[in-house]
């Protein structure tokens, strides 16, 4: 009990709860001033709806050049505040590799001269040197960077196209006012903020999730085949970034439409050239898929995340599945890791009752990753319940089993994370505004408090990144010789020439990004070459090969980086 409530307070203490509650109180205090000038004044509130009605009215596409131009602010207020994000973990590592690639106008690489000294998490040597993820995240990555020269721009672009795509979804449910609101809470959600200050985010899912569900709906109701078409784009914008949780969705909205088709015995000429399309549409994506697989595995059938897991891990992905087999000759840290994770799978998959309990544990991390606001949470879980009421029940029945049945899917997996919940952001959004919605009609009081709500969750949330960005300023972040690894690509870039960089992996902390193996997709020509320090014959062979660099060495001494000059020493 005590480590699940020291748990439970780190992580409200990570999401900056003190933060929302102060910016709360502060509206508590400015909220009976506007509901005195509301009751005393010609100021009203209902005005504020009343204009957006009106702006709508002449034209809706004056509402989505207000989405988008919010979400921009945001995104350049993050930026003036906490700046270009520092790559930390690594997958980031690994969707910079994939962008570096497709800017070199390649789906994959050539295998580098000695691939054991280039091994890593998330990276495939063989029979390609690329990233192992779905393209589309490291296609706006590399869009930001031909752009601008900074990935992270193709960042906030996918946060811009999200806001906007839950904007169209939400106007299935709610008038454009409301659909304004809902996409106000997104813009300001912590979950969309810290997706923007990483390159691993899920904002491109959530595109996809919020086009799909949003066709889907319509298609329902109007059985307009246009939509089915948008429903394909949102299918090849999900599969492509988030492979499973995007089956998961496809495979629940299709499982629906085929209910509501036997239960209302819509079978006939309508339906069969719907399903046509369908078919047309899902076999484009795999064929699409295939043509990715083959281009870096080698094999239609075989995906790129599947292989590099196969070479060097023994955990499985899915909780129904066996272990595999021991991979010795994979680097050390990375076989330490997965030996971590293999101890915790089998200890929390050991029998019926402990795998019972971790998946009703799961239940509240993902609640908690998906609202990361108490406000957010309470306006969800009450959102979910209006969802059942009589006068909500036929436009609004589906929306609790899809998320429910998503849930379920999750579940399934070994490995959790906030990016796999990407796929039903919209949804999410669109009960919270559904309970936002009611609540506002209630009284005046809750009516100014539903109004701040976006400000209460994204200030609060935003003073808290600028307190931990002014605490890391005021001090080192590192103690040693080599600080971070953007210190060590500076100090390395100030010598003259290029370098070889030999990293004594073997006992460095998983999370010390300057002992990341990564590299660019272009090593030979790589100003710096990241490296494990093998043997002493396979380290001279690597540096014969790329010949005529500086070659450096750093040292693992208690956990501290120390960069020396390379002598030719024993093997690690």
């Amino acid at each position: 009990m005590n480590d699940a409530l020291q748990k439970f307070l780190q992580f409200i203490r990570a999401n900056f709860w003190d933060w929302q509650f102060i910016i709360f109180i502060v509206f508590s205090a400015v909220i009976p001033t506007i509901y005195l000038l509301e009751r005393y004044s010609s100021f009203k509130l209902d005005k504020l709806f009343d204009f957006l009605t009106q702006f709508a009215a002449k034209s809706e596409v004056r509402i989505y050049l207000l989405v988008g131009a919010v979400s921009l602010l945001l995104c350049l207020l993050l930026f003036g505040l906490v700046g270009v994000p520092v790559t930390q973990t690594h997958d980031e590592f690994g969707y910079l590799l994939a962008a570096d690639t497709f800017l070199h106008g390649r789906i994959a690489n050539p295998t580098p001269f000695s691939p054991a000294h280039f091994e890593y998490f998330h990276i495939l040597l063989k029979p390609f040197y690329a990233a192992k993820y779905p393209p589309l995240q490291g296609v706006f990555l590399a869009l930001g960077t031909l752009l601008t020269g900074f990935p992270i721009v193709g960042v906030y672009l996918t946060s811009i196209l999200s806001s906007l795509s839950i904007y169209w979804l939400l106007r299935y449910f709610f008038s454009p006012g409301w659909a304004l609101t809902g996409s106000l809470l997104w813009i300001f959600a912590p979950l969309n903020i810290i997706w923007c200050d990483s390159y691993w985010g899920g904002h491109v899912a959530v595109i996809g999730g919020a086009l799909s569900t949003g066709a889907f709906f319509r298609f329902q109701k109007t059985g307009k085949i246009t939509f089915l078409f948008v429903w394909g784009a949102g299918i090849f914008l999900l599969l492509n970034s988030r492979l499973y949780e995007g089956t998961l969705l496809t495979f629940i909205l299709l499982l629906l439409w085929f209910f509501d088709v036997l239960r209302n015995k819509k079978i006939g000429r309508e339906f069969y050239r719907a399903a046509a399309v369908f078919v047309l549409i899902i076999s484009a994506n795999l064929l699409f898929i295939a043509f990715y697989n083959y281009s870096i595995t080698g094999s239609p059938w075989i995906l790129p995340y599947s292989l590099q897991h196969s070479q060097f891990h023994r955990t499985p992905l899915f909780v129904f599945q066996a272990p595999d087999s021991p991979k010795p000759d994979i680097p050390t840290v990375v076989r330490k890791l997965d030996e971590r994770w293999l101890n915790d799978f089998e200890e929390r998959y050991k029998n019926p009752a402990s795998a019972l309990a971790t998946t009703f544990s799961r239940i509240p991390i993902y609640l908690f990753w998906l609202t990361r606001s108490p406000f957010l949470l309470a306006f969800f879980l009450a959102g979910l319940l209006f969802a059942f009421r009589k006068e909500h029940k036929n436009q609004w029945k589906s929306v609790p089993l899809i998320f429910a049945l998503f849930m379920i899917g999750l579940f399934l997996t070994t490995f959790t994370g906030d990016r796999f919940i990407a796929p039903i952001a919209g949804i999410f959004i669109g009960v919270i505004t559904l309970c936002a919605k009611i609540i506002y009609e209630k009284t005046k009081f809750l009516r100014l408090l539903v109004l701040s709500l976006p400000l209460i969750i994204g200030g609060g949330f935003l003073c808290g990144m600028i307190s931990v960005e002014l605490k890391r300023a005021q001090g080192p972040t590192n103690q040693d010789i080599a600080g971070n690894r953007a210190a060590l690509e500076n100090f390395l870039k100030q010598q003259p020439g290029k370098h070889i960089l030999f990293l004594e992996t073997a006992d460095a902390f998983p999370a010390d990004a300057r002992f990341y193996v990564y590299n660019r997709a272009d090593i030979e020509n790589a100003e710096i070459i990241w490296a494990h320090k093998l043997s002493a014959e396979e380290n001279a062979a690597l540096i014969n090969h790329y010949k005529n660099r500086s070659v450096w060495l750093l040292k693992n001494v208690n956990q501290n980086a120390v960069l020396v000059k390379y002598e030719n020493q024993a093997g690690r």
